[in-house]
């Protein structure tokens, strides 16, 4: 069929099937192949939607014993998980009682606040909401 057979398709109204021919950069059929073929390829169902909006953080809330408590967090992409690199910047990341959403965290060479937890305390971690995050401490 040739690289292209598939680069270009559209899907039906209802988004069950796609759509596409064997020779859509239009270029002319050889002689024994019958001109334009087109074919149809039934869709995998699309993923639910939901309203957690991806486009920044998501608190996740993390229940902590008594003391004062704040929390390391990263991600494995951005480096060796233990090291709680949140973001590319090679700088551990964490939680803080000074949190706000243009600042959720704070990384380890900034003013730290640390929540003076009781019983039942619960600490919201900023958590991006494409990736998994891994606590540290």
């Amino acid at each position: 069929m040739g690289q292209y057979y598939a680069s270009n398709w559209i899907p039906s109204p209802e988004a069950k099937w796609g759509y596409f021919a064997k020779n859509p950069v239009g270029q002319r059929p050889k002689a024994n192949d019958g001109g334009s073929d087109f074919f149809a390829m039934k869709l995998p169902p699309w993923p639910t939607s939901d309203t957690i909006n991806r486009t920044t953080y998501v608190q996740v809330p993390i229940s902590v014993p008594n003391g004062n408590i704040r929390i390391k967090f990263g991600y494995g992409e951005n480096g060796d998980p233990s090291l709680g690199y949140c973001t590319t910047r090679q700088e551990a990341c964490w939680t803080t009682t000074a949190a706000s959403g243009s600042s959720p965290f704070v990384f380890a060479g900034e003013t730290q606040g640390l929540a003076s937890c009781g019983a039942n305390c619960v600490i919201n971690v900023p958590a991006n909401s494409r990736e998994n995050f891994v606590l540290c401490h």
